[in-house]
């Protein structure tokens, strides 16, 4: 408002006196529009909107025009040395207004290049649109890739419920077997995930067919998507509930009521004090079982890799037992100097020692 204020201010100023026949068209047409007198897009009428004061840009302006003036009077003044002062003058006026149509030509070329830059990037958007409506419209009509149904835009929504309800189940399993399996053997996690995923697909079709009985099968999917969701959030829960009462979060819990404590010392209010330890506390013990549930999760999927035999573990055990099977050099320079002197790295210089394990099977020493 101070902003308006002030520019209609001025605009009245700029009338001298003069009556204003149309208002509305005054006001929209001279008085409340922004006129930068420079680049800055905070500048009107030489002023800053935010401050008020005058502006620095328009000062900056003023300041390279009367240098480019000066520079010029200086090159007509060297030019005609001890010429007329009226001719000097009318030379000056000449460069000065060439300068001037040829800042405007620069302008106007800059416009129209802008202008044209412009229209480009609206056609380019224009373009754009119409590819990604033509992609909506061709991805609409193709038919659904688990039942075939037409015009499903690639995926129907009973199938999408369907696959959607995989991607829950195994969630849902793998909560359980974070919180009970032994994450360091693979084939304990592997066989609990199968006997719980079975578990979970029972109770969740049972739970479907109480809530979905004589529903559509459509139907049926989606229900049983909603209750294997409710079966997630419930292991979830239970399981940060376990967490929540560890030795770990009750670590963490007394590390944040002390921490309270000591950041509330001066407070004489105990009733306050008591809440904010309260809070930190529950704040501590739920962190610290999101936590360490995440981190049991993780261990998970690190066991499953594992037993896929596509675990860094796994890799480098390949490759160890390869190294072990190869010859070493000693080996292989004496099988090629067969009788000949014992030479260092020869084989018979090298030979092991009984009771020293073979490199090849690895044995213990006896």
């Amino acid at each position: 408002m101070r902003v308006l204020r002030e520019r209609l201010e001025r605009r009245r100023l700029e009338l001298f006196g003069s009556p204003v026949t149309d208002p509305v068209a005054w006001l929209l047409g001279r008085g409340l529009p922004q006129r930068a007198s420079c680049w800055s897009v905070l500048c009107d009428d030489g002023h800053r909107m935010d401050t008020g004061l005058g502006c620095d840009s328009c000062a900056a302006v003023i300041g390279d025009r009367r240098e480019a003036r000066a520079r010029m009077r200086s090159e007509v003044m060297a030019d005609q040395v001890g010429g007329d002062p009226a001719a000097r003058r009318a030379e000056l006026e000449r460069r000065l207004n060439l300068g001037v149509r040829h800042r405007a030509v620069m302008d106007l070329m800059r416009r129209e290049r802008a202008a044209a830059e412009r229209s480009s990037r609206l056609e380019a958007v224009e373009r754009r649109r119409a590819e990604l409506a033509a992609q909506r419209v061709e991805r609409a009509g193709r038919e659904c890739a688990d039942c075939g149904m037409a015009d499903a835009g690639g995926l129907c929504l009973a199938c999408t419920a369907v696959r959607a309800v995989d991607g829950e189940v195994r969630k849902a399993v793998d909560v359980v077997v974070a919180m009970r399996a032994d994450l360091t053997d693979p084939r304990a996690v592997r066989e609990l995930s199968a006997r719980v995923e079975a578990d979970t697909m029972a109770l969740a079709n049972a739970a479907a067919e109480a809530d979905g009985d004589g529903v559509p099968a459509a139907v049926r999917s989606f229900v049983l998507l909603s209750a294997v969701r409710s079966m997630v959030a419930q292991r979830t829960r239970w399981a940060l509930h376990r967490l929540e009462r560890g030795s770990l979060a009750d670590s963490a819990a007394g590390r944040a009521r002390s921490s309270e404590r000591r950041r509330a010392a001066g407070d004489s209010n105990t009733a306050d004090v008591l809440e904010a330890m309260s809070r930190a506390e529950t704040k501590a013990r739920s962190d610290t079982a999101r936590m360490l549930l995440d981190d049991l999760l993780a261990g998970v999927e690190r066991a499953r890799r594992r037993e896929e035999g596509g675990g860094p573990s796994a890799r480098w055990t390949a490759v160890l037992s390869d190294l072990m099977r190869r010859p070493l050099a000693e080996e292989l320079a004496g099988e090629s100097s067969p009788g000949g002197p014992a030479v260092p790295g020869d084989a018979g210089a090298c030979s092991p020692s009984p009771g020293t394990p073979s490199p090849d099977t690895g044995a213990e020493p006896g």
